[in-house]
């Protein structure tokens, strides 16, 4: 994966810990559902840098924190902006996995492209829901060539849920935020260093 400038919008992929479904048995049992599951675009220069897109099929209450606008209980897009990725409800851990590349660096501009993806559909088999949506989120940012990140999808799902695991287990050692490298670079990283040994002790 490329990695990102320092000023270039980053997209990442946040989890978000539902209590105990994210644990023990349902933890086995729901599989990466045990997560709420996002997109994150890091945007370094405004002042709230963290754009958070999603899809839930729950409460979702007006501005004024009053009336549910989402009594059906429908599967409905989010778009929300925080200053620091702890000010997300529950957040957990978010994975880097690449640069947001033109024509979509704006808020509004990646808010148009994630909007445009199809909603999970409440009668789908296998279950569609925010899991599936960020998988299908992630496919459509390589295939329109919005993202400088380009990796196997399903390879990098089940580094961010296993991300997740170890944090759970040790929240002051484990890394809030890493970013994703795959399996192919990693080793290829990993025979570079062994060459760089070999080739050190030889001359030594």
């Amino acid at each position: 994966m490329t990695r990102s400038k320092k000023n270039n919008p980053a997209v990442l992929v946040g989890l978000q810990y539902r209590g105990r479904l994210s644990l023990g048995e349902s933890r086995t049992r729901l599989g990466p559902a045990a997560f709420h599951w996002s997109i994150i675009i890091r945007i370094p220069t405004h002042q709230q840098q963290f754009h958070r897109f999603d899809v839930t099929d729950g409460i979702v209450m007006d501005e004024a924190g009053t009336e549910d606008l989402n009594p059906r209980r429908d599967w409905v897009f989010r778009h929300q902006a925080s200053s620091t990725l702890a000010e997300i409800p529950r957040y957990l851990v978010a994975v880097e996995i690449g640069t947001l590349l033109p024509p979509s660096t704006t808020p509004d501009g990646a808010e148009a492209f994630f909007k445009a993806l199809p909603l999970p559909r409440t009668d789908a088999d296998p279950e569609e829901n925010c899991v599936s949506w960020v998988r299908d989120a992630a496919r459509a940012l390589q295939e329109a060539g919005r993202s400088s990140g380009q990796f196997e999808v399903e390879d990098f799902m089940d580094f961010a849920l296993h991300h997740a695991d170890e944090r759970i287990k040790n929240l002051t050692s484990q890394s809030d935020v890493v970013e994703y490298c795959p399996q192919g670079q990693r080793n290829s990283v990993f025979q570079a260093i062994l060459r760089r040994a070999r080739s050190f002790k030889e001359s030594s």
